[in-house]
């Protein structure tokens, strides 16, 4: 143990806090997003709690997505009006393979 604390190896308590308030916060909400600047540790405090439900039986499946790199359309999808046919965007699409 002492090893691992000098080599800067032992948890961070606030870090451990917000992994504690993210799964808290999914456990009563649909959906949660995680906002703040680069390096502040969003995609590590998933990340962690992914593998921590891992850990005690909670299989987890994540699908990183980036709404910026498409449209609306090309997001949710759209009824295409020709035709009224609807098509998937790509949370649709995302959300149907996941069930």
């Amino acid at each position: 143990m002492e090893v691992a604390k000098e080599a800067g190896m032992y948890p961070d308590p606030e870090f451990i806090l917000k992994i504690v308030q993210l799964g808290e916060l999914m456990v009563i909400r649909h959906c949660v997003f995680t906002m703040g600047p680069s390096a502040a540790g969003k995609s590590s405090s998933w990340r962690m709690l992914a593998k921590a439900n891992d850990k005690i039986g909670n299989k987890v499946t994540w699908v990183d997505l980036n709404p910026k790199v498409t449209s609306t359309n090309e997001l949710y999808g759209v009824v295409l009006l020709a035709t009224r046919e609807w098509k998937d965007g790509l949370m649709s699409c995302t959300m149907r393979r996941l069930s």
